[in-house]
């Protein structure tokens, strides 16, 4: 009888739970019935929102010729399109918001916020290589991973910072495979001499120079003009220039105009040369010393210097004496203890679609350690001084025709 009971008690509750949970349902599936309805019903009301567009025109930043085939993107989203013969481009958008990537080869991309129904105008900037992607080689330039010869190559930033106004002195350890050994600080002459990969022959090892295709020394060049130097050093990459390039071609590329508007740099800097190391100063008395035992070991006795001019040289008697039995630091005498140098240099560069330009001035000045007197039309003072002047025009002829 117990066991029995339960059974009824659960019969009961069953019979009575079900339909409340089955009427709790419909309640619910009722409710968001009418929800989606409504939702519905508020995009029907607007019925324009996925039929609004966003559309503009892509244009050359510098030449505001249309561009075509300009490739327009929706971020995130596979959705774009390109632009047409006339630079147009339409985009159909659904949202209140959408950024627009724009990208084309040889221009810099760019990203624009719009809202539908927004008319764009949007331009590209050509983007701008670094020299470090080309190497100049004997025929032209090539892509630097495209290389096989043996080429090394120096840019004008490297140049410049070395605060250096002599270019082959400026290459110092800026080049592998390249040695150079400067033989003396002479103002005007203190180039250095230049060895591509070691002596090839006792005439002369010196590599072909060319700038701007003409063969000529390239000393005298301001650093500030020159745009790249390029050094090939191996048969492959020396081979079109004969047997003049057996020890080893440097090819100096000069700075030429650019596209856009007048570009006006100016530097000037002042230094100082000192001598690293300067022997210590000997009396005229040890001078003389030292020279009695060198004649000593030669046995040339009758030549010594006596013991009564000794001590003139190191203690004179009298005024006369002082003059016949000088004691005089000549090296401090005749040289000064730093040279001063200046180095200036303005230049100018920018173009039209007609002819691009540029132009530079440089000046030198390097004075020398010793001094100089000046008695009316006589003046030994010796200084160098240097003047740059340079203008590269690139004339656009035709499409076709370019006049350097």
């Amino acid at each position: 009888m117990e066991n029995s009971h339960e059974k009824t008690l659960h019969f009961v509750s069953d019979r009575w739970i079900i339909p409340l949970i089955m009427s709790k349902m419909r309640i619910v599936l009722f409710i968001i019935f009418l929800a989606l309805l409504s939702a519905g019903t508020a995009l029907a009301d607007e019925p324009g929102q996925q039929q609004q567009t966003v559309s503009g025109v892509v244009k050359d930043a510098a030449s505001g010729e249309a561009l075509t085939g300009v490739s327009v993107v929706v971020k995130g989203t596979t959705l774009g399109a390109l632009t047409d013969l006339e630079g147009k481009f339409s985009i159909p958008v659904s949202t209140p918001q959408v950024t627009l990537m724009f990208s084309f080869i040889g221009y810099t991309p760019q990203e624009i916020n719009a809202a539908p129904g927004t008319q764009l105008n949007i331009t590209l900037a050509l983007e701008v290589k670094q020299i470090q992607e080309v190497v100049v080689v004997g025929y032209g330039t090539q892509k630097k991973e495209s290389v096989v010869g043996a080429i090394t190559q120096v840019n004008n930033v490297a140049l410049v910072k070395s605060g250096i106004s002599n270019v082959t002195n400026a290459i110092s350890g800026k080049l592998s495979g390249v040695l150079t050994i400067q033989q003396t600080g002479e103002p005007g002459n203190s180039g250095s001499e230049i060895i591509v990969r070691g002596l090839s022959s006792w005439n002369g090892s010196q590599p072909l120079v060319l700038v701007d295709g003409v063969e000529r020394d390239f000393k005298g060049l301001d650093p500030n003009e020159i745009a790249s130097i390029s050094v090939l050093k191996d048969a492959s990459a020396t081979a079109v220039f004969g047997a003049k390039g057996a020890n080893g071609v440097i090819i100096v590329t000069t700075k030429r105009g650019t596209f856009g508007a007048p570009v006006m740099n100016m530097s000037a800097s002042y230094g100082i040369n000192k001598a690293t190391r300067i022997p210590e100063f000997i009396d005229s008395y040890e001078t003389m010393k030292a020279l009695n035992v060198g004649l000593m070991n030669n046995q040339q006795f009758d030549k010594l210097v006596s013991e009564y001019e000794l001590g003139q040289y190191k203690n004179p008697s009298t005024p006369l004496n002082a003059l016949r039995y000088p004691n005089v630091d000549w090296f401090k005498e005749l040289t000064l203890p730093w040279s001063p140098t200046v180095d200036a240099n303005f230049n100018i560069s920018g173009g039209t679609k007609f002819v691009k330009y540029f132009g530079t001035l440089g000046y030198v000045n390097e004075n020398t350690f010793f001094k100089g007197y000046v008695d009316g039309y006589n003046d030994t003072r010796y200084k160098y001084d240097r003047f740059n002047y340079r203008t590269n025009l690139d004339f656009n002829l035709t499409n076709t025709t370019t006049l350097s």
